[in-house]
């Protein structure tokens, strides 16, 4: 997506008020990965991947590199997400961001110990958008294209920086028929 793309995904997705580019690059993909499934009359769960370094008391430095992600689940029925307003499913998507308080990242990492692994969700989207990898000097220069290697996940997406064109690049990995319906509704989206 450009940035005029994601521009656009803001403007369709508020009414002033700032939004993540995440957050409506999120949404977008929870919409479609939403409407390419065949689980209509019940509800998606999507978990998202942030920072806590600003959001823990004390809060960590920004130059910290242990592991500081939190996976924050949310939900919504599926008729919601396909047919809704897109700005409903992005204030979805910001508002549990914005519920990441000291104490609940906390209490998720107890329970994260304490069950060994990540809630369950039918979806998870995590991004890249803020590692620097497209700001790595190498002798031959900065890096033209960065992103996983490979996705054979089907239930995780990888959203990154496109250095190119300074717009946002996702890694979507789905069975051919989901697939097909992801690309339809992403391009009927921009249409």
């Amino acid at each position: 997506m450009s940035q005029t793309d994601i521009a656009n995904l803001k403007n369709r997705a508020t009414s002033g008020e700032r939004i993540s580019s995440f957050a409506v690059v999120a949404a977008l993909i929870w919409r479609c990965k939403a409407y390419s499934g065949d689980k209509k009359g019940r509800t998606s769960t999507l978990i998202i991947v942030i920072d806590v370094r600003p959001r823990v008391n004390p809060p960590l430095p920004s130059s910290y590199s242990g592991n500081a992600l939190q996976p924050i689940k949310v939900s919504a029925f599926l008729e919601e997400l396909e047919s809704g307003p897109f700005s409903k499913v992005a204030e979805i998507i910001s508002e549990g961001a914005r519920s990441a308080t000291d104490e609940y990242i906390r209490s998720t990492y107890d329970w994260m110990e304490q069950h060994r692994g990540l809630p369950n969700a039918d979806y998870m989207v995590s991004s890249w958008l803020r590692l620097g990898f497209d700001e790595v000097e190498y002798p031959w220069g900065k890096p033209i294209y960065c992103c996983p290697v490979v996705n054979q996940m089907k239930d995780i997406c990888w959203i990154f920086s496109d250095a190119m064109e300074g717009g946002v690049g996702a890694m979507v990995a789905l069975p051919a028929e989901e697939m097909e319906k992801f690309e339809g509704c992403f391009s009927k989206f921009f249409a």
